[in-house]
């Protein structure tokens, strides 16, 4: 039996030195996967899905109001506004 120990807890270093290395390697490639999302939100101007998704409910609720609070050329002239400040701010 002593013979067969040996094996055993050899077959046990290895494992562990197995499990060990792919935990490793999952979580580097998991921070990296993260670090791109950050860098990804900065590139796109560092808003993340629920800012601009709270952007564009407020963009509709503007909209909303001019059509019927203001008619339809209140709704034009948001537009235009909009438009017009997208390119300043673009051009920054």
């Amino acid at each position: 039996m002593s013979k067969y120990s040996g094996i055993v807890a050899a077959i046990i270093v290895i494992v562990a030195v197995v499990f060990l290395l792919i935990w490793a390697t999952m979580h580097r490639l998991s921070r990296r996967n993260d670090d791109d999302e950050e860098r990804t939100e900065h590139a796109a101007g560092g808003s993340s899905q629920g800012q601009y998704m709270r952007e564009v409910r407020i963009r509709q609720q503007e909209d909303l109001a001019a059509v019927t609070y203001g008619g339809k050329d209140a709704l034009v002239s948001l537009q235009l506004n909009r438009r017009l400040l997208m390119v300043e701010c673009s051009g920054m």
